[in-house]
């Protein structure tokens, strides 16, 4: 009965949705009696802080486009699904390609769910003529949900508050147990204030985030002896081979952990940011302050060690004798304070600022005491220079004298981009101290100093466009784990290269989207990329009644080369590399290359007004070119499946 009531759930949606949507468009933009639009997205604005930072004044609208809108059952896939991730929504995750930190400084290292928490970039400080809300609910197969909404409202002309929140759950795939069995279940909210003078030479920013997300770890898939086959190499020596094809039993796979074990990430965030302009054009000299104050906790908890098979791999997992040896109770915690102030502003041609920043922090745990640096002091400086109306320079630096430092120069020549970057960082306090009941390490890392080159160009008109773009960086020190998901410093430098090209262009009423991405590597092989990750979108994009009525529909389709994709530890919530010896045998090493897979969504996005919905069949070609394909080893990905999803806009 259960089965049946959760088929129907997509088609009672949809009925509610035809039931209502004429009266949605009908009251989206309200109107007086003249039949004039008063309130919409035009009255409905808002900035950021990086542009008000940099005296840009740019307000944006928000997105009723139905463009893109079916990628946003999965935050992977908004991301044009350049992550690597366990293959459930609210899984761990990690860039797909290679990138340098975006900070200098001892960072906290733990980053496996950070594409779920609100940042302060993602933060939008409204301002509002009537209050503002927006609802954007996501559904899938396997009981999948994702929920979404705002609401914005001005307490006085130049005073807005707003609250964002997300509600993501996801089910098992793999080693589903019962009915109900969760894989995640995540909550944030963002709540956001912004003050303006009215002589707008005092503005400020506050915000609170919070998250709380939990993992019901599976460890992936634990292969059945009848998995293996047993294979002779070149030399005559037999050895066990995995039938990776075998390993699509999705739900009724046998998993390594327990049910019951589980992962958090719990974050509390404080952000404050005000400038005061000390000269009544408001823009020439300013004085700035920033104020930050961030925890973030990370549990993993098992009952049930001895039932579980994750921990054979004793080459990863030890038991150390002064822990217990039955169950796992693992807690780290990290605490920053962060105050930044400065001067800035335009004279001329020039934008410039400089400032100085103090952090203190911490990293505790039930095991784990972190004996490394604890506080630090910065100077920072950025000078903008507009050369001419096509040509436009951005330099900024930033020093803790006597140790690390970040320098970037930048040139914008009409569509041409081009930079260089040089760093110098320290080690994450995760890579230096960690106790838990298997493994335990105190490091003593030299500090990693890379440089990196990069351009883009694009060009072209309305039926055609074309963007290509590369970098190149060369990495020494770098810190990386290693297949015993222990922390290692490479001992040679490390040479990484990226390229991607976009083509896209349009026949009629037919759009040609197309992407590629490269990568490689020399040096110690570490640092682990696709060579080839292929995005294209081919669909049908037309509007009608005054743009009134938006319709998309197509395909998406993505493609990556096989490469040896890194394994998860959940019990650290980090990723780790592949051990890649052929001469062992595969049981021993869990050597698991990723193959290539043809992953196509058929899809349709409807624009009315300012409600969008979407449907969307997920891996709608399994079994043609494949059971199945994984996104990192032992975990499956995405099984065909149906989504849909809505987005509604309120103004009044």
């Amino acid at each position: 009965m259960k089965a049946i009531y959760r088929s129907l759930l997509p088609l009672l949606f949809f009925f509610i949705v035809a039931l209502l949507l004429p009266g949605a468009v009908a009251a989206q933009n309200v109107v007086d009696d003249s039949t004039k639009v008063l309130y919409g997205p035009k009255t409905s604005r808002y900035r950021n802080e990086a542009d008000i930072f940099r005296n840009i004044d740019t307000l944006y609208s928000p997105d009723t486009t139905a463009e893109n809108f079916h990628n946003f059952d999965d935050l992977v896939f908004r991301g044009n699904n350049m992550y690597q991730d366990l293959g459930v929504l609210g899984s761990a995750s990690k860039p797909l390609f290679f990138s340098l930190p975006t900070q200098i400084g001892v960072r906290y290292g733990i980053t496996a769910f950070d594409l779920l928490a609100f940042n302060n970039k993602d933060v939008r400080y409204f301002n509002t003529r009537s209050p503002y809300s927006f609802i954007n609910y996501n559904l899938a197969g396997k009981k999948r949900s994702d929920l979404e909404g705002g609401f914005f409202r001005n307490v006085l002309p130049n005073w807005n508050v707003g609250l964002d929140f997300k509600k993501i759950s996801a089910q098992k795939t793999i080693g589903v147990t019962e009915t109900d069995d969760p894989a995640s279940d995540h909550v944030s909210i963002a709540f956001e204030t912004n003050y303006i003078s009215n002589n707008g030479r005092f503005i400020a920013l506050a915000n609170y985030k919070y998250m709380n997300h939990d993992a019901y770890e599976t460890g992936g898939i634990s292969p059945l002896d009848t998995d293996y086959k047993e294979r002779t190499n070149s030399n005559g020596v037999k050895y066990l081979a995995l039938q990776k094809d075998s390993l699509f039993r999705f739900e009724d796979e046998p998993v390594k952990l327990s049910k019951g074990t589980k992962g958090k990430d719990l974050r509390n965030n404080v952000h404050l940011y005000m400038q005061y302009a000390l000269d009544t054009l408001r823009r020439n000299t300013q004085v700035f302050y920033s104020f930050d104050r961030e925890m973030q906790i990370n549990r993993f908890n098992d009952n049930a060690i001895k039932e579980s098979a994750l921990y054979n791999d004793t080459a990863v997992f030890k038991f150390l004798p002064i822990l217990n040896s039955t169950y796992i109770n693992h807690e780290v915690k990290y605490r920053n304070i962060e105050h930044r102030m400065g001067l800035k502003g335009d004279y001329r041609h020039f934008r410039y600022a400089l400032w100085v920043r103090r952090r203190d922090f911490d990293y505790t745990g039930r095991f784990t005491a972190y004996h490394g640096i604890k506080a630090e002091n910065y100077l920072g400086a950025s000078i903008n220079l507009a050369v001419n109306k096509k040509i436009y320079l951005e330099n900024e630096g930033e020093i803790i004298p006597g140790r690390d430092f970040q320098l970037k120069s930048e040139m914008h020549a009409g569509n041409f981009i081009a930079g260089v970057q040089t760093m110098k960082y320290a080690p994450t306090m995760f890579q230096q101290d960690l106790t838990t009941n298997f493994q335990s390490w105190r490091n003593d890392f030299h500090f990693t100093f890379a440089t990196r080159a990069y351009g883009n160009i694009h060009f072209g008109n309305d039926r055609f466009r074309l963007r290509l773009g590369g970098e190149y960086s060369t990495i020494n020190g770098y810190i990386f784990m290693n297949s015993n998901s222990l922390p290692q410093q490479a001992d040679a430098p490390i040479q990484v290269a990226t390229g991607h090209t976009d083509v896209i262009f349009r026949i009629g009423s037919f759009k040609f989207d197309n992407s590629v991405n490269f990568a490689g590597t020399t040096g110690p092989n570490v640092i682990r990329m696709p060579r080839i990750f292929a995005t294209l979108k081919w669909y049908y994009s037309k509007t009608f009644s005054n743009n009134a009525i938006r319709l998309h529909t197509g395909l998406n389709v993505r493609w990556k080369d096989s490469y040896f994709a890194d394994n998860y530890n959940p019990t650290i919530q980090s990723f780790y590399i592949q051990n890649t010896d052929m001469s062992r045998d595969i049981k021993d090493q869990n050597q698991f290359i990723i193959q290539p897979y043809f992953i196509i969504d058929p899809f349709v996005d409807l624009g009315i007004s300012d409600v969008v919905i979407y449907l969307k069949v997920m891996n709608a070609t399994q079994g043609l070119g494949g059971d199945g394909y994984f996104t990192t080893p032992f975990y499956n990905g995405q099984q065909r499946t149906f989504s849909l999803g809505l987005i509604w806009h309120f103004y009044d």
